[in-house]
């Protein structure tokens, strides 16, 4: 049997043993080519904060990253954007008027159904137990406390999509 290593552009080789089925090994490489470049495509994610300098930051880190940023302040205009738009991710911010982000996530949850669901992340500056609990029930995959540091934000992005696009 022998190896081969195929370098990728994201700091990972893929190393694949090779038994004699060249076809068959070519054809695994091809799709995990096809996995990993998923993987870097930009994210579309869309953020849902009322505090216009809160939004204006997140969705500069988020751009500085390549990702495709949709931002409002309102969260009916978010959940009008989920019926029309898909989205890698939804942040939403928990304190809003019009709808909390409790009452956001529940929407866009009921909405989606469960196979369609995108990963939404809370965040919030009044955080409580009961609100984390909540939002983890109605679907949301992590509860982000303000203020936070934006490379923390970013990890926690990174690691909610690409955990969404491995399922």
């Amino acid at each position: 049997s022998s190896m081969f290593v195929i370098p990728f552009n994201i700091e990972l080789s893929v190393v694949v043993p090779l038994h004699n089925e060249e076809g068959n090994a070519r054809l695994l490489c091809e799709a995990i080519r096809t996995a990993l470049d998923s993987l870097q495509r930009p994210y579309e994610v869309l953020l849902v904060d009322d505090e216009p300098k809160i939004l204006q930051a997140l969705v500069k880190a988020l751009r500085d990253e390549g990702h495709a940023v949709t931002a409002t302040g309102s969260p009916r205009e978010a959940l009008r954007l989920t019926t029309q738009q898909s989205f890698d991710l939804i942040v939403v911010d928990n304190l809003m008027p019009e709808l909390s982000g409790l009452e956001l996530i529940r929407a866009i949850a009921a909405a989606a159904g469960d196979g369609d669901r995108p990963p939404m992340l809370m965040m919030t500056a009044h955080a409580t137990v009961a609100s984390a609990i909540e939002a983890m029930k109605l679907g949301a995959i992590d509860y982000l406390q303000k203020p936070f540091d934006i490379d923390e934000f970013l990890v926690v992005v990174d690691r909610a999509v690409e955990h969404s696009r491995l399922r």
